[in-house]
């Protein structure tokens, strides 16, 4: 099963990923820093360079994958981070909403999306 996960490098994220590796699960995760998650790299998961708010990422990291890890992380540089976490979750919601009835009808399994925030 090919599972795209977001915030692979936070406390939450990373053992999501971990988990996902020690089942043998494919993953491809979406991160700006590829220091933070070279062990991950290094176990088998993918890493997509860049930033959750680029809708591109989001086409490359839902490319074949059957479920998505969504996280939206605490964005420190982010002068109203409500706003920000609110509209890039909206963005990524919608679009993946729209890109859902474009895949392939011969999928092994249904895609599954895991949408979470922080507290």
């Amino acid at each position: 099963m090919r599972i795209a996960a977001n915030t692979p490098a936070g406390n939450f994220g990373r053992e999501v990923v971990h988990e996902l590796l020690q089942g043998k699960q494919d993953v491809v995760m979406v991160n700006r820093n590829p220091t933070k998650i070279a062990d991950l790299v290094e176990r088998g998961a993918q890493l997509i360079q860049g930033s959750i708010d680029s809708p591109s990422l989001l086409d490359l990291a839902l490319e074949n994958a059957d479920a998505f890890f969504w996280l939206t992380p605490f964005a420190f540089d982010q002068p109203d981070y409500l706003h920000w976490a609110r509209r890039t979750l909206r963005l990524q919601t919608f679009d993946v909403a729209e890109k859902a009835p474009l895949l392939p009808a011969n999928r092994r399994y249904p895609l599954v999306l895991i949408f979470t925030r922080p507290c």
